[in-house]
């Protein structure tokens, strides 16, 4: 079972400059330890992480490649996303919180199983208080 959700926003920090911060550091070990739980929209948000930092020169290929070895050895599970939650809840929680629906998938998650999220996202942090989902300092 997984400990709780992770964002994209708390995964930006493992990949860039945070990394090195000591809340960072905690956090990642906490993930190590109890295990995340991410909508399967967290693969492509990652990704385009990952290659905007190529981009704008945060990450060198070499940075890129340490990345992707950090992250596929997190104990991680990926829900699935059909068409009903996305068009369904997600949507739901979009409309009710002004946020993306990219957004929307990990409350939704965090709602549906029952977890904390670990965010950096402003107003996923804002719509998770609002909506009852417990906050993991991240």
């Amino acid at each position: 079972m997984a400990g709780f959700v992770l964002d994209s926003s708390v995964t930006a920090a493992f990949l860039f400059a945070d990394k090195e911060a000591s809340a960072t550091v905690a956090l990642l070990a906490r993930v190590e330890a109890e295990g995340v739980v991410v909508p399967a929209v967290w693969a492509l948000e990652t990704a385009n992480m990952l290659r905007q930092g190529e981009r704008r020169g945060r990450l060198t290929a070499t940075g890129c490649a340490e990345g992707i070895i950090v992250l596929r050895r997190l104990p991680l599970r990926m829900e699935p996303m059909d068409l009903g939650r996305a068009l369904g809840p997600v949507l739901d929680l979009a409309r009710q919180h002004t946020l993306t629906s990219y957004d929307a998938s990990y409350l939704e998650l965090a709602l549906r199983l029952r977890l904390p999220l670990a965010t950096r996202d402003k107003e996923l942090v804002i719509a998770a208080a609002a909506a009852g989902v417990s906050l993991i300092p991240a």
